[in-house]
């Protein structure tokens, strides 16, 4: 039997989470990372089949009703995934009503699914109306930007000018700010 700790969604996870800290692309505990499987993707995994934990999810996820997502943790680190990914990401399933989330791997100290967690599901439900093939959704803390936040006015078009100086591919990125 394959444990799921070696299938390639945890694997890839690990080598994007650890590239995205080692090119200091993010801060600290650097963002999050919730990808989406498929069912018959999990068939082969005997240690994903049971319920540890059942998490409230504090909205209604029912567009996402029985589908798996690892996610990274609370509290986690990116720099630390690659070595310890049974604590630091998490194998869930929604259940069928759409409020809860059903863990079934990883999280292994207690952890618990990053605080963002519902923003990623939302943002899932919106991406599968356009994109049907669609399965992650990640975002970075990037210490530039946060650092601009901290001494720039939140302003977006005046952010957006900061950026566009500072990178010049931003505006490639971001045309319209």
């Amino acid at each position: 039997m394959t444990e799921f700790v070696d299938s390639k969604f945890v694997k890839k996870i690990s080598e994007i989470t650890h590239e995205s800290y080692a090119h200091g692309w993010d801060e600290r505990n650097g963002g999050n990372v919730s990808l989406r499987i498929d069912a018959a993707d999990l068939k082969d995994f005997e240690d994903v089949k049971e319920v540890k934990k059942t998490l409230e999810l504090g909205f209604d996820a029912a567009p996402l009703a029985g589908e798996y997502f690892l996610v990274t943790g609370t509290g986690r680190y990116f720099r630390n995934v690659i070595n310890q990914p049974k604590l630091d990401l998490g194998l869930v399933q929604i259940t069928p009503d759409g409020q809860k989330a059903d863990l079934l791997w990883g999280f292994e100290d207690g952890g618990l699914p990053t605080s963002e967690f519902p923003s990623h599901l939302m943002t899932h439900i919106e991406r599968l109306k356009i994109d049907s093939t669609q399965r992650v959704v990640m975002h970075c803390h990037p210490t530039n930007t946060i650092a601009l936040s901290f001494t720039q006015d939140l302003d977006e078009a005046h952010i957006s000018r900061l950026l566009w100086k500072m990178q010049a591919e931003s505006l490639v990125v971001f045309p319209e700010g």
